[in-house]
């Protein structure tokens, strides 16, 4: 059934891609480095001859100490972490405007007023890992209620006007009310829980008490117990720290009870024990988290989460969960949360039927939680039966695991491509704007930008940056040009459009490597194509404006034109002129190097504003290539038609050549012709090649005609 799952298509979709949900995740993921700081130092403090070197304790000592302040701070941490993303959504999203650090700081007031026990200077730390459950309730609830209340004009003081203050006052004082409702309302929820000077902690614990009181059966005592515990551990608290009374109360009392019976020379009686819960359930901690690590291992090659399992696994041979849980991630994960349940449940009945038929004894002794799988079977039995129990409970646990990890690598890849299209869908709309600033978005459109951004020139090494050419026909029918066009297939997203790329690459200033890097694999291709006996055909590049301003631009462009023994005459440069371009001294001083070399000049996009007249008054310009809004609409709009007649009267008074792109029809092509253009482009002659299907589409086309006289500058070089 789940080989068949569309993710996209199901409610899971709707409830990952909730803000709530959402938040709650990010934020657990940016607490992992000190989850992971903990769970290495509880590794450490598990390695038996770590402490018999350390003689005088102060190792231990070490560890304890980062162990407890990693693990102390948690709940605190993840107030912080999941208000501050929420604050972040609802800001873009709602295009509301407010200092999300303001909302982080009425959440952290919120949580102290609940989790903070008046006059109790004993009681524990009310931030640590039995908080975690409280700490994503109010993060969420505080943040959302603090955003709506900020909507409410009647609690806005920004009226009082301050015009001699600090730029941020405005902002504080439109807070400073909703602020003070909304730490008001935790104050009345804290006295109508009745907590009376305790904590939600507490109360907590009289809720789990009187759940359990009613169980007689210590089997349902132990499904309810970890029923609970992984429930928890799903939502993001840690199960087993919440429910430690009960735990103590009744499985800890259990192994007392045979360990009393032993040493009485008694027959063990209890088969529900926390040693046979911590050996034989937990492998690798909560929801059995050793089987995940392994189903990931083996059904998620190559992937990002089998990078991550790799590195928990050594955690997890101490059943340290919290980095498979908090990382992959499953807490909120709708595809994990039934396998994460079940399995522990399973495994709690299958142990139970091991033990009630004598294939183990009842445990009589402790086994430290953090005893490895296998050893810790063996020192809980005594025999070998105790590690064939863990195998076989583990290989049924990987098979509950295995379908719902194929079911998350494809929600994965599916939510990763919707995430990819919706992002990519906005880039476009901004590919124009010249103060996008994508890098700088807090949203996942930010995100994906900065990914893009480092894995852009990684990709170039790699070889998942190439180009293709499509190649330009004059009226004759006669290839006449090719352009080089940028093209990058993504390890993950797959094509990337090259407006985008190259947006990217402007604001994270790789352009001018990444044009680099372009200039040279087009003018090798040209060489290549010379080589064999294509002439004629000049080889069209597009430049940023970016790189006009950059004075290593020509130096390194004559390198290369030297390098593949090309004279300049053979590149034409398309500058595009859709984005603006800063006219100083050092983008003039480029434009009359590159003219004074031999370079052809072309303005790409022609049509959009900006610079273009500024560009053929100032400098020898060669062609002009049509924005691609015109030429689409040619045809049945009157107003591109008399733009069009406009600009290429200007073409032939300044003897420009003018290029249509985006020519699909022969009816459109026409029109143009009759409207002045010279060269063609587009998919009724051909769609962008490969290297050498261009070569052959050019030799076809240009087989009936002479080569043309190579003009001044083109060609080989002489030098």
């Amino acid at each position: 059934m789940l080989s068949h799952f569309s993710y996209k298509s199901s409610p899971l979709f709707r409830i990952a891609g909730n803000d709530w949900v959402a938040a709650t995740r990010r934020g657990f993921l940016l607490t992992l480095p000190l989850i992971m700081v903990g769970a290495f130092a509880q590794v450490l403090l598990s390695v038996p001859w770590i402490s018999a070197m350390d003689g005088q304790g102060r190792w231990l000592q070490i560890f304890v100490l980062v162990r407890e302040s990693s693990s102390g701070v948690i709940a605190l941490s993840l107030v912080i972490t999941i208000s501050h993303v929420l604050a972040g959504l609802r800001q873009v999203k709602r295009r509301l405007d407010f200092n999300p650090v303001v909302a982080v700081t009425v959440a952290l007031m919120s949580f102290l007023v609940l989790m903070l026990p008046a006059g109790d200077e004993t009681a524990r730390n009310p931030f640590a890992v039995q908080a975690v459950f409280p700490a994503i309730l109010v993060a969420l609830l505080a943040t959302e209620l603090f955003i709506r209340l900020l909507g409410v004009r009647l609690l806005d003081l920004r009226a009082y006007r301050f015009n001699d203050g600090d730029l941020l006052l405005p902002g504080m004082l439109q807070a400073i009310l909703p602020a003070s409702l909304c730490i008001a309302c935790f104050v009345f929820v804290q006295q109508m829980l009745g907590l009376g000077g305790g904590s939600v902690s507490s109360l907590l614990a009289g809720w789990t008490d009187a759940l359990f009181a009613p169980l007689d059966s210590p089997l349902l005592r132990m499904l309810m117990f970890c029923l609970l515990s992984q429930l928890l551990w799903f939502f993001g608290a840690h199960g087993n720290n919440i429910l430690g009374a009960v735990e103590a109360r009744y499985l800890n009392a259990a192994t007392d009870a045979n360990a009393a019976a032993v040493a009485a020379g008694a027959v063990p009686t209890e088969i529900f024990s926390k040693p046979l819960f911590d050996v034989f359930v937990l492998m690798g901690g909560s929801g059995t988290a050793l089987a995940l690590l392994i189903a990931v291992l083996l059904f998620w090659r190559g992937s990002h989460q089998a990078r991550l399992a790799r590195f928990a696994f050594v955690p997890g041979l101490f059943n340290i969960s919290e980095i498979i849980v908090y990382g992959l991630p499953v807490v909120l994960n709708p595809v994990f949360f039934i396998p994460f349940v079940l399995s522990p449940l399973l495994l709690v009945l299958v142990s139970g039927f091991a033990t009630f038929s004598g294939f183990i004894p009842p445990i009589h002794q402790a086994v430290p939680w953090t005893t490895p799988p296998l050893l810790g079977g063996y020192l809980a039995t005594g025999s070998w039966r105790g590690v064939a129990l863990q195998l076989f409970n583990l290989a049924l646990a990987v098979a509950v695991y295995a379908p719902f990890v194929r079911a998350a690598r494809r929600q994965f890849n599916e939510l990763r491509q919707h995430e990819f299209h919706e992002s990519l869908r906005k880039m476009e709309a901004l590919t124009t704007n010249p103060g996008a600033n994508l890098l700088m978005r807090l949203d996942t459109v930010g995100s994906l930008a900065r990914q893009l951004a480092q894995d852009l020139m990684l990709d170039a090494l790699e070889g998942r940056l190439h180009l293709q050419y499509q190649p330009q026909v004059n009226a004759a029918g006669r290839v006449v040009g090719v352009e080089a066009l940028l093209r990058w297939d993504h390890a993950v997203f797959g094509a990337v459009p090259p407006n985008i790329a190259v947006l990217i690459s402007e604001e994270a200033d790789l352009i001018c490597p990444l044009g680099e890097w372009i200039v040279d694999q087009a003018l090798r291709q040209q060489a290549q194509w010379l080589a064999q006996g294509m002439t004629g055909v000049r080889m069209s590049i597009n430049i940023s404006p970016i790189q006009l301003q950059d004075a290593r631009f020509v130096p390194r462009l004559q390198e290369a034109l030297a390098r593949h023994g090309l004279a300049a005459g053979n590149v034409e440069l398309e500058i595009t002129e859709g984005r603006a371009v800063a006219h100083d001294d050092a983008t003039v001083q480029t434009m009359i190097d590159l003219m004074t070399m031999g370079v052809r000049l072309a303005i790409d996009d022609f049509g959009m504003g900006y610079s273009s007249l500024l560009y053929m008054r100032r400098f020898s310009v060669d062609a002009i290539k049509l924005d691609g809004s015109l030429t689409r609409e040619v045809s049945g709009n009157r107003n591109c038609q008399e733009i069009i007649e406009t600009i290429s009267h200007l073409c032939r008074t300044k003897q420009v050549r003018m290029v249509a792109e985006f020519v699909e029809t022969e009816a459109q092509r026409d029109l143009l012709a009759t409207l002045g253009c010279s060269e063609y482009q587009g998919h009724l002659y051909s769609r962008p090649l490969l290297p050498e299907d261009c070569r052959r589409y050019i030799a076809r086309c240009n087989a009936g005609f002479e080569p043309p006289a190579p003009t001044e500058g083109a060609e080989v070089s002489r030098m």
